[in-house]
């Protein structure tokens, strides 16, 4: 009998990543992503640090932190974070 195993892996800031790098965005700027309904689904440990969290809208973030960048998550995130993964 064969065993399966799982492995779990969790990138919380790989959106956020993705959208600095795609931008090529100063990483002195903290960042957040929002989703196409305003919602932000991930942010850098620097907006983080601010009090940004997902789940937060865009224009709320916005209202609280002028120096933050919020911006719309990459179309192919996913297919993305799917490739990083094979690649482990």
């Amino acid at each position: 009998m064969k065993t399966l195993r799982h492995v779990a892996l969790v990138f919380p800031y790989f959106l956020a990543e993705l959208a600095r790098e795609r931008r090529g965005g100063s990483a002195r700027i903290p960042l957040a992503v929002h989703d196409r309904s305003g919602r932000i689904i991930s942010c850098d440990p620097a907006a983080r640090a601010r009090g940004v969290r997902p789940g937060m809208r865009a224009t709320q973030v916005r209202t609280l932190l002028s120096s933050l960048g919020v911006v719309p998550a990459p179309e192919d995130g996913a297919e993305a974070l799917r490739g990083a993964a094979q690649r482990l």
